[in-house]
């Protein structure tokens, strides 16, 4: 009976610093976002610009963690790629005339500002495909990867400048991206460079010149989803070791 009322206790407590943990986000200025999919997402577009000299994306947010919500699903658009010069278009895109493929190799650089009440403990992005407009069947045998991390550095509350964060565990297959690193407080700026890299086979006979392909691409965007997530609430903490050795001592009772 008294082991039951203590498992009681302890739910009520963990129930209790979690509802507090959702109340106190709700105030929250920016972009709420977890891993919870059965959640809203919220949807942002964003326009190809110049990233060190090669195209891509460039993001700055405020975000915090929420788990009311779902990911954060960023809309990186080709639109107007061909306003850009050849010059330019060459360092970012590649067309083989024989096999009708492009390959492209793009920027997304980011740039995060933490707030509401929670500190980060990690960060993942996945690449969810291409969005292509109608009619169906212009684009096809698309293949998309995370490349190359340039860049990964924050600016804790009171730095002066960025640096790598300690604990940093970065792991990249294929699609998806997750980066771990011993927790950030509220107030951290995280400057993110990565390369995405693109392939896809163009269905057009007339296309001759990385223009066309620029041309050809127009309406055409990547979705790419995103969320943080955060230590274990130190409340819960005790409650699960309680209710961890509570479950031991009955197993053992019941054996004896």
């Amino acid at each position: 009976m008294q082991a039951r009322t203590v498992l009681w206790a302890v739910a009520a407590l963990m129930a209790t610093s979690l509802i507090a943990h959702r109340t106190a986000q709700a105030g929250a200025v920016g972009i709420g976002a977890s891993e919870n999919k059965d959640r809203p997402e919220t949807i942002t577009n964003h326009d190809l610009v110049k990233v060190d000299g090669k195209l891509g994306w460039s993001i700055e947010k405020d975000v915090f963690y929420d788990p009311t919500q779902g990911p954060w699903v960023k809309r990186l658009s080709f639109n107007k790629a061909d306003n850009y010069n050849n010059s330019t278009l060459r360092k970012s895109f590649s067309y083989n005339e024989s096999d009708g493929y492009l390959q492209a190799s793009l920027f997304l650089a980011e740039r995060l500002t933490i707030t509401g009440t929670e500190s980060w403990s990690d960060w993942h992005e996945k690449i969810r495909g291409l969005v292509i407009p109608e009619p169906d069947g212009m684009i096809g045998d698309v293949t998309f990867k995370w490349g190359d991390i340039k860049v990964f550095e924050v600016k804790k509350p009171g730095d002066y400048k960025f640096r790598e964060p300690s604990g940093l565990s970065a792991q990249v297959d294929g699609n998806k991206l997750d980066l771990q690193f011993d927790p950030l407080p509220v107030g951290t700026v995280l400057k993110i460079v990565k390369e995405i890299k693109l392939k896809l086979a163009l269905y057009e006979d007339d296309i001759d010149s990385l223009r066309d392909c620029a041309e050809y691409l127009d309406g055409v965007f990547l979705e790419v989803a995103q969320f943080p997530t955060v230590p274990v609430p130190a409340a819960v903490w005790p409650g699960l070791a309680l209710l961890s050795g509570l479950w031991l001592r009955r197993s053992r009772s019941r054996v004896a």
